[in-house]
């Protein structure tokens, strides 16, 4: 997850998940460095996942820092930039399914110019650090999964380009708007791993596809839900200065209640027994 600041709410979705449920978050970026005060977070079910106990947030190094020199210094360290919002990597098993994941909130700025090209550079560079890493989780049977709010314009963009340049595939099934008036492809779960990972996600009719992007507001908030919430919309200060309470229900204040971006989702295939018993026979 990303865009979580406050943990209290947060601690009481963990109460109604229930004890089989656990999560690891991040400590807050400065809001000096344009973070926004954010966490990033991985809530998982103990039943499914199992946390592999490495975590770490990534530093990149002297040469990829993120823009040209920052300042008068002759020292490499200081010449660049780090991510804005510091991207979040965890490793988890489920089943035989073995995965390091990092999860992004990247930068966004500006549709064009200089704040543009700023957030096409922090995309490449998360991708070729993780690549860079992918082969030696290969190596020793790890997928890696790179995931989250990328703001990518949509598929032929720069933006997306630079998250596949580095060897990064992304499931077809996701190449579809994720925000909520369906004009943007911000979100995405970008994959190196063995090709049979992206095949069965890829695989399937559409009756039972294996990845996709979630109506969260089909379920939660519908529009058909706004009496159950007028009182609350209507008591907030943009609530009250609103002139059509409807508009601003389905526009701005439910967005606030749960998010602008729909979630996406993939299955996983996580029972490899079938394949270690052919290596261990030779066939």
């Amino acid at each position: 997850m990303q865009e979580v600041n406050e943990l209290g709410p947060w601690y009481d979705i963990m109460a109604i998940l229930g004890p089989d449920w656990d999560f690891i978050a991040t400590d807050v970026t400065h809001r000096k460095l344009g973070g926004n005060g954010e966490r990033l977070l991985y809530a998982f079910d103990k039943r499914k996942v199992w946390f592999q106990k490495i975590a770490g947030e990534i530093v990149l190094p002297a040469d990829m820092l993120i823009s040209a020199t920052t300042g008068t210094s002759t020292d490499k360290l200081a010449q660049g930039k780090q991510f804005r919002r510091t991207p979040f990597m965890a490793r988890f098993q489920s089943g035989w399914f073995k995965f390091d994941i990092c999860t992004v909130h990247l930068y966004y700025g500006d549709e064009r110019g200089a704040e543009l090209q700023e957030r096409i550079a922090e995309i490449d560079r998360v991708a070729k650090y993780l690549a860079s890493l992918a082969d030696i989780a290969k190596d020793n049977g790890r997928a890696t999964i790179l995931l989250g709010d990328f703001n990518i314009v949509h598929p032929e963009h720069e933006t997306m380009k630079a998250l596949k340049a580095h060897g990064f595939k992304t499931p077809k099934r996701l190449d579809a708007p994720s925000n909520l008036d369906r004009t943007k492809y911000y979100d995405q779960i970008a994959f190196i791993a063995d090709p049979t990972v992206i095949d069965y996600i890829d695989s399937g009719p559409a009756s039972a596809r294996n990845a996709g992007i979630f109506e969260i507001f089909e379920s939660v908030f519908r529009p058909e839900d706004l009496p159950d919430y007028q009182a609350a919309a209507a008591a907030t200060t943009e609530g009250k200065k609103a002139t059509d309470l409807a508009n601003y229900y389905a526009d701005d204040w439910r967005t606030w209640q749960i998010s602008d971006h729909k979630p996406l989702w993939v299955r996983l295939n996580t029972h490899h027994a079938a394949r270690y018993l052919a290596t261990l026979a030779g066939t």
